[in-house]
């Protein structure tokens, strides 16, 4: 009996310590599962700035990567759940065993009670792995779900864009259209008579002066007989003005 009883919590003892194993993979795989929500996380920071800017595709980029790093949370929580199972089915044999021992001898009580407390610490483990893996799951599609908008906000944008951009070419054209129904049309006549104006310009002032630029200003006005008899006029009482220089001096 007392042999027996010695080969029952040996067993028992190498369940428990599949428990421990299969506990510690659960939690190795839920830090696992941490990081990748974490990355996710970043990664959706960064979908947001890129959104901020307008930056479309680089957004989708983003928004691509947090669906991969949270698909990657949930199977590393599947790694999770199936870690919690192993230790749920070697808890099982823990109890089988300190069952078998208390069986053998009722001395073996001690160690049933025992083998039933690690029993029931291995299932509130698979409890919390299993609530671990629903949370990595609704992460996932809360994920997915900000791909999805953050492709619909890419979308919107560049729509909006694309409008502005159409907006401002109408307004070019129109103010172009504008601009040229303003525009002075001349006649043959007037035209040559510009073109003469312009050389009287030529000759009589220094070329690039100022005053030979006011000179070509005027070239296509009506009165520019009237602007040239008022400028020689100025000239002249410029000349005769002590300390001053003439500001003409074309070819003759």
């Amino acid at each position: 009996m007392f042999l027996e009883y010695g080969q029952y919590t040996a067993a028992e003892e190498d369940h428990k310590a599949a428990v421990h194993a299969a506990e510690m993979e659960r939690l190795v795989r839920r830090g696992m599962e941490a990081a990748a929500q974490a990355q996710e996380y970043a990664f959706k920071a960064a979908e947001a700035a890129a959104t901020a800017r307008n930056a479309a595709e680089e957004a989708a980029g983003y928004a691509r990567q947090a669906s991969a790093s949270a698909e990657q949370a949930a199977g590393f929580a599947a790694q999770a759940q199936r870690a919690a199972n192993d230790a749920k089915a070697s808890a099982d044999r823990a109890a089988k065993a300190a069952q078998s021992a208390l069986a053998a001898a009722d001395s073996a009580q001690h160690s049933a009670n025992r083998a039933a407390s690690y029993a029931v610490s291995a299932r509130r483990s698979a409890l919390d792995a299993r609530d671990f893996a629903a949370s990595a799951y609704y992460a996932a599609n809360q994920a997915r779900a900000w791909a999805y908008q953050a492709g619909k906000d890419a979308e919107a944008a560049a729509q909006e864009a694309l409008e502005a951009i159409d907006i401002s070419l109408e307004a070019f054209r129109k103010e172009a259209e504008q601009l040229r129904n303003n525009r002075p049309q001349l006649t043959d006549a007037q035209i040559k008579q510009t073109y003469q104006n312009g050389l009287i310009c030529k000759y009589t002032y220094m070329e690039g002066s100022p005053a030979e630029q006011r000179c070509l200003n005027e070239a296509s006005s009506p009165g520019f007989d009237d602007y040239m008899q008022r400028d020689q006029r100025s000239l002249s009482n410029t000349r005769r003005a002590p300390g001053c220089s003439p500001t003409t001096g074309g070819s003759t």
